[in-house]
């Protein structure tokens, strides 16, 4: 089913299953419990459209949206652990991405790996970057 809307899209991408998530929110995070890593979040979209018009096709809905996994802190001690789980996380994500690609209706990912801070803490992330269109104007 494609999307309608943000909210159904944020909707979807909340129930993708990734192999090594432990816990999965549906929104962004101010703080995590380390014992939950790796956690997975729908991070923040962004809406394009153009305006339809009778030359022109219909004007079609375009969502960006970000999909985070914060893997563990980013400590001198855990990289070679931490880039290593990063990695295989990067290929489970891929997978699950191309398996629920034509029910959420995305179009292209580009998935990279690299840092994000909540608090005090610097995590180790794999973040998606995600586009999908959705219904005509």
């Amino acid at each position: 089913m494609a999307f309608t809307n943000v909210a159904t899209l944020k909707a979807q991408l909340a129930t993708l299953t990734v192999t090594g998530v432990t816990t999965v929110f549906d929104h962004p995070m101010n703080q995590v419990n380390t014992a939950q890593l790796p956690i997975m979040f729908v991070g923040f979209p962004e809406i394009e459209e153009g305006v339809a018009t009778f030359q022109s096709r219909p004007a079609q809905e375009i969502v960006t949206i970000e999909l985070v996994i914060l893997v563990g802190p980013a400590l001198h001690n855990l990289n070679d652990a931490n880039f290593d789980t990063s990695v295989d996380l990067m290929d489970a994500l891929r997978d699950a991405l191309v398996a629920n690609a034509d029910d959420f209706n995305l179009d292209k990912w580009n998935i990279k790996l690299s840092t994000n801070q909540l608090g005090d803490t610097t995590y180790w992330s794999v973040i998606a970057t995600i586009i999908a269109s959705g219904g005509v104007s």
